[in-house]
């Protein structure tokens, strides 16, 4: 590639910054402060100065990615959250240079959709391709093409493990401003803020990419294209991966084990590695590694991407129901919040897991959706009842009739009887073709 190009790659990043910030606007953790307390709020009440201070500082050279300030998410993991700027910069990278790096694109890593957004894509309500579902297809093309053993596991902490050396290098051999190459450098080489809490998680110098980054799951991507590839080169199986979580898809069983084999050896020549075979994860007690017969006599089910694949019938996996169904419960009954904020939040989440989960080739994700809502319907009636009664010692609808009782409550909270038709409505079957 000509030096011209190299050169461009700078400006497109600057460029580039007023575009990452309108996405980051519209970012689902928008809120979330960096480490000088900064929030989209605050950033967005004078973004032109901001965004013109940062541009100054990159054109002079000057810009200096600050320490991490560390977050605990959902199922007690850690992530590490950029202050409002430099998220800012790190999805302009992304968008105008890693495009570039697309040569590194297995096809197999079903993630990479979303990573490169293009403006007038979200003039469409029908995406032309998705990756889960994309992901969910393919799987079930296979399993009908008769690869019906399933070695399924995900990558042992990956993102704290990976190497930043051989990630970095790899990233230079294709990137070639020194401007953007440092920044990047910056990102892969990150530093944390110290932390008091006992047990507080270390980052090596040497291993990880950053939880939180929105360049940490293309960096895991393009380190297992060669893994990717190197599966890929095996006769009769198939691969299907999301970041670090796949599967291989074999036509019987000795060929599934085989894999195994060769996926641990491949993995840990990579500085990687998977759980044993029948081993089980600390923390949740659940085997990460594992092979089932996925169609015919004896098969059993198996998740992946938070779904059930029982033989090619796709519903939402117990476990994320069950993580749905405690995440509603945690917003009905959260304190400090009130009860109009509640429901649009509940409103919120319902109309999220609608978009992610209704699918045609989806068959019985519906029926749980139902579900889901008629269950998120009778938590939030009931903390209503029982908070209006406790404050006036008397039922709130116990002159009402029944109808006029539901009609009140819709009022008050949300059309759950609406949002369940709409889950209802049939949606036409659509072939998801990557572009």
């Amino acid at each position: 590639m000509p030096k011209k190009k190299y050169k461009k790659d700078f400006k497109e990043v600057i460029e580039g910054l007023p575009f990452a910030w309108e996405q980051l606007r519209k970012h689902p953790r928008k809120n979330t402060r960096g480490s000088n307390d900064e929030t989209i709020n605050t950033f967005s009440k004078d973004y032109t100065a901001k965004l013109l201070e940062l541009k100054n500082k990159l054109v002079q050279g000057t810009f200096k990615f600050s320490p991490l300030r560390r977050v605990m998410v959902e199922k007690g993991r850690e992530i590490l959250v950029y202050r409002i700027d430099e998220r800012i910069l790190a999805i302009s990278i992304l968008k105008s240079v890693f495009p570039r790096l697309e040569h590194l694109n297995s096809n197999h890593d079903f993630s990479r959709k979303g990573l490169y957004i293009v403006e007038n894509e979200e003039e469409s309500d029908e995406p032309e391709f998705e990756g889960t579902p994309l992901a969910v297809e393919k799987i079930q093309t296979y399993l009908n093409q008769g690869y019906v053993w399933v070695f399924e596991a995900d990558i042992k902490k990956f993102f704290d493990n990976v190497p930043k050396e051989k990630i970095f290098n790899l990233i230079k051999r294709h990137i070639k401003n020194e401007n953007v190459i440092e920044l990047i450098r910056q990102i892969i080489y990150f530093t944390v803020e110290p932390s008091s809490e006992t047990g507080a998680k270390d980052y090596p110098p040497t291993k990880g990419v950053a939880q939180g980054s929105s360049l940490s799951p293309i960096l895991a991507s393009i380190y297992l294209y060669e893994f990717d590839m190197y599966i890929c080169g095996m006769p009769d199986v198939k691969l299907v991966r999301y970041v670090d979580d796949f599967i291989v898809l074999c036509k019987d069983d000795p060929t599934a084990k085989k894999m195994y084999e060769l996926v641990k050896k491949k993995l840990k020549s990579m500085e990687v590695d998977i759980y044993e075979l029948g081993e089980k994860h600390k923390t949740s007690g659940l085997e990460k590694t594992k092979i089932t017969l996925a169609r015919g006599y004896g098969a059993k089910a198996f998740d992946f991407l938070g779904l059930t694949f029982n033989n090619t019938d796709v519903d939402i996996s117990q476990k994320k129901k069950d993580e749905i169904d405690k995440k509603i419960k945690e917003i009905v009954h959260s304190t400090g919040t009130n009860f109009l904020k509640k429901t649009k939040s509940i409103e919120s989440r319902l109309n999220g897991y609608i978009d992610h989960y209704k699918k045609p080739h989806y068959s019985r994700t519906v029926a749980s959706l139902v579900k889901i809502i008629s269950s998120a319907e009778k938590e939030l009636r009931s903390y209503y009842i029982t908070i209006y009664t406790k404050i006036t010692n008397r039922h709130p609808f116990s002159k009402l009739t029944p109808e006029i009782g539901d009609r009140l409550f819709r009022f008050m909270g949300i059309d759950f009887a609406n949002i369940e038709r709409e889950v209802k409505k049939p949606i036409p079957t659509k072939k998801y073709t990557k572009r």
